[in-house]
């Protein structure tokens, strides 16, 4: 991500699917890809998504809707501040500890000697911030065959 695309407007756009099928309701956020949408974070109501304010065209998102056989009014449009989006969520983001034995973190967390092992890994857009869970069952697998 280029510096100047941390700082731009957003707009975020929630998405209730209540009464969506599963199937619809876990293609949506790749169905949103190929209309610009950028960033996704589920809820038990549906999932938000959000797209750069230049991007989005609300013409584009009813026709997209419909397409899909989606409900044309089940979302809400909200215009988010102009922020450094990768400082906010740097903010947010909290190590990872497996079995009291290893921590994951990234470069801008401090050190902690409380655990024997430690694993820094810089996060970047789309890996590494060891919450994924193939991330902890493969750290759980080394533990186990560590001395």
């Amino acid at each position: 991500m280029r510096l100047k695309e941390c700082f731009m407007e957003q707009i975020e756009i929630t998405f209730r699917l209540t009464g969506t099928d599963p199937v619809s309701r876990d293609l949506l956020p790749y169905w949103l890809e190929a209309i610009g949408f950028e960033g996704f974070v589920e809820n038990p109501q549906g999932i938000a998504a959000y797209i750069p304010a230049q991007l989005f065209d609300q013409k584009v998102l009813i026709d997209f809707l419909q397409s899909h056989h989606l409900i044309a009014d089940c979302f809400n449009i909200k215009l988010l501040p102009d922020k450094n989006w990768n400082e906010e969520w740097e903010k947010n983001f909290e190590p990872v500890v497996i079995q009291d034995q290893c921590r994951i973190r990234a470069p801008f967390h401090k050190a902690d000697n409380a655990f024997p092992l430690e694993i820094i890994i810089e996060p970047k857009m789309s890996f590494g911030t060891g919450h994924h869970a193939t991330t902890t069952l493969m750290i759980k697998e080394l533990l186990k065959n560590t001395p």
